[in-house]
């Protein structure tokens, strides 16, 4: 007759009533309809189009994992970048080099990404020296 059978635990879901969202379980079944006790104890009658098995219902109503599940696991490439927030203190590096003029900020920038944007650690090591003589001559024609 259904997919429903007494004792099953349903969602009202599409009935237009003052019921409408609430749980309980089937305690009559029949070709007229389905007679429920509500979690509040109070007993109604309804069709079973507009009842939802309660298992059913909370895999339809759960956010769904394949969106907001993926995007809070990809990380912020653009805020916050893994070669930027990985030091072990659990400080991100734009929180120190903000407090810096812009060269020495630059060189610390790439002391800490070392190894860890690309394996290669010589270029990033390099770029901070570079940073530091601009700074020093930036300074000494200051």
């Amino acid at each position: 007759m259904s997919e429903f059978s007494v004792g099953d635990r349903v969602v009202v879901t599409s009935d237009e009533s003052t019921v409408m969202g609430q749980r309980g379980v089937i305690s009559e079944l029949d070709d007229f309809g389905v007679k429920l006790i509500l979690d509040g104890g109070e007993y109604w009658w309804t069709d079973i189009f507009f009842l939802t098995l309660e298992s059913e219902y909370e895999v339809l109503s759960a956010p769904p994992l394949s969106v907001e599940t993926e995007v809070a696991k990809r990380p912020d490439v653009v805020n916050h970048p893994s070669h930027y927030t990985s030091h072990p203190s659990g400080i991100e590096c734009k929180d120190i080099v903000g407090h810096y003029p812009f060269f020495v900020g630059s060189a610390i920038k790439y002391l800490w990404r070392a190894g860890l944007k690309t394996e290669d650690a010589v270029t990033d090591l390099r770029k901070a020296i570079q940073n530091i003589e601009f700074e020093i001559e930036r300074l000494e024609n200051s």
